[in-house]
């Protein structure tokens, strides 16, 4: 049974695998655990983001020692749910700041009033949801440049319509002219509040609104195999718009898979794919 550990906001296990991944780094997952002393099955829960609880910090702390890509205590502490101002740590040990402590903490020779702000908490939250989804769109440019497309990003807030949308593409030489994007992944909906759109039915009055000309595309980006699998399955028969289901890595920056999803639109190898 694992040892249950205090927390100071959510954990969400996708995110952190991203986080734990970039740690990785090439190595093995074999020559991965034996450098943090941890059994490679229960590391490979952790990179697949299926565990619902986190790692403890002192765990955290070995990883950071051996961490590939610059991954810091502080990036694993955050990504695992934990607020890195209420620990204190060095090459050997981390514990976590008593209440008293909190109050008075010293930083570079100077006694403060240290205040626990939730506030910071969100803006600390908030980055790294934004960092994932910055991570998915550099993944689907990378896609489109591998692939030769000719293409240019337009401004997805210029008209109401298509402000939802997560990234909006003009794309030339063709059978579509644009190319939408919706992640299916963690965003800020509300002030300290985050949410994943559902289901592709969830996001259909985006896509009704922002796709006005037949024969254009929407594509709905995961980072999670097992809701790629379930939405694959999904049709649209009366859509005029080419629909597909999209799984990227945004760690690796790579596009794993991508599935059509049945519409009105009879598909065929000239429209344009990222894989």
């Amino acid at each position: 049974m694992s040892r249950k550990v205090e927390t100071d906001y959510g954990f969400d296990g996708r995110e952190f695998s991203m986080v734990l991944s970039k740690a990785k780094g090439d190595r093995q997952q074999n020559e991965f655990a034996k450098e943090i002393g941890m059994n490679k099955s229960y590391l490979n829960c952790y990179l697949s983001g299926k565990m619902d609880h986190p790692l403890t910090p002192s765990t955290l702390l070995k990883i950071s020692l051996v961490s590939a890509n610059g991954v810091t205590i502080e990036e694993l502490l955050l990504a695992s749910g934990y607020n890195p101002e209420n620990f204190i740590w060095n090459e050997k040990l981390i514990r976590r700041l008593s209440e008293e402590e909190k109050l008075t903490r010293s930083y570079d020779g100077r006694m403060v009033r240290y205040y626990d702000s939730v506030t910071d908490i969100y803006d600390r939250k908030s980055m790294l949801v934004e960092q994932n989804i910055n991570r998915i769109t550099g993944t689907i440019t990378n896609a489109l440049a591998m692939h030769g497309y000719k293409w240019r990003g337009e401004d997805k807030n210029s008209t109401p319509n298509t402000s939802e949308l997560d990234f909006l593409v003009s794309i030339y030489e063709q059978p579509i002219q644009r190319w939408a994007f919706i992640y299916m992944v963690e965003k800020p909906f509300a002030v300290m509040h985050y949410q994943e759109p559902a289901s592709i039915e969830e996001c259909s009055h985006i896509v009704f609104r922002a796709m006005e000309n037949a024969g254009d595309k929407i594509s709905f980006v995961t980072t999670d195999e097992q809701k790629f699998r379930k939405l694959s399955d999904k049709s649209f028969p009366i859509l005029n718009l080419f629909v597909s289901i999209i799984l990227v890595d945004p760690a690796q920056m790579t596009v794993l898979d991508e599935k059509v999803i049945r519409t009105s639109c009879d598909d065929s190898d000239t429209i344009p794919k990222l894989i």
